[in-house]
């Protein structure tokens, strides 16, 4: 397995650097991080936006 989660823990981050499988050098499309990074179980709030405007 490349990328092994527990929700939003990442238990388990086999890429390389530039985006490829560390088994068999394989190109993984998509957008990868150096790193799995240390998010944890954390949410972070966002704001989509401050206010709907219906049309009617």
């Amino acid at each position: 397995m490349l990328i092994v989660r527990d929700w939003y823990q990442i238990n388990q981050y086999r890429l390389t650097q530039d985006g490829r499988c560390a088994d068999c050098d394989t190109a993984i499309a998509g957008r990868f991080g150096e790193s799995a990074g240390q998010f944890g179980r954390k949410r972070i709030p966002i704001t989509i936006g401050s206010t709907i405007q219906y049309i009617t």
